[in-house]
């Protein structure tokens, strides 16, 4: 799916920078749960030039491309 030319180069981008943050920061362990996403990883993702357009389009392709019909 994200070879399709309607998706912007930056969201591409965006997504290896999401994963490779993954390798970086470990889940958190709480109350049994792991949170894969805890305050240090959300710091760094949001350092990424395009982070806003990026979650701007990811809002848009999971409303409009992703839909059940």
């Amino acid at each position: 799916a994200l070879d399709n030319v309607r998706v912007p180069r930056y969201f591409v981008e965006y997504i290896v920078y999401h994963e490779l943050l993954h390798a970086l920061i470990p889940p958190v362990s709480r109350n049994g749960r792991k949170n894969f996403h805890p305050a240090k990883f959300r710091e760094l993702e949001k350092k990424f030039s395009y982070y806003q357009q990026a979650r701007e389009f990811e809002r848009y392709i999971t409303k409009h491309w992703l839909k059940a019909d």
